[in-house]
């Protein structure tokens, strides 16, 4: 990750990125998203709203990790997508996999 602010209340997390979801930046994302998963964190919240770039692996990250909190029995939500990044999940269909806020 470039970086972030993570904010952890009552087992939800909280992560807002500043910067790009991208290949270079995901392994660390990942790592940071299925490390609160395996705490027993049931709700994850993955905020975009500083973010203006996702690539094909970012995508591929976001669902992923979405698979893999879910099997861990909890959720992960992308909140405050631009519209830029919404068209481009949209374009994929993949609006209608990904939790989106």
């Amino acid at each position: 990750m470039e970086s972030a602010d993570i904010k952890e209340e009552n087992g939800e997390i909280t992560i807002r990125l500043h910067g790009n979801v991208s290949y270079k930046t995901g392994l660390d994302l990942k790592n940071t998203i299925t490390a609160y998963a395996d705490k027993g964190n049931a709700k994850i919240y993955l905020d975009l709203s500083e973010s203006t770039f996702l690539d094909s692996s970012g995508i591929g990250l976001l669902l992923n990790s979405q698979k893999y909190v879910e099997k861990q029995k909890g959720t992960l939500t992308i909140q405050n997508l631009n519209e830029k990044l919404y068209s481009l999940i949209k374009m994929a269909n993949l609006d209608k996999k990904l939790n989106i806020e």
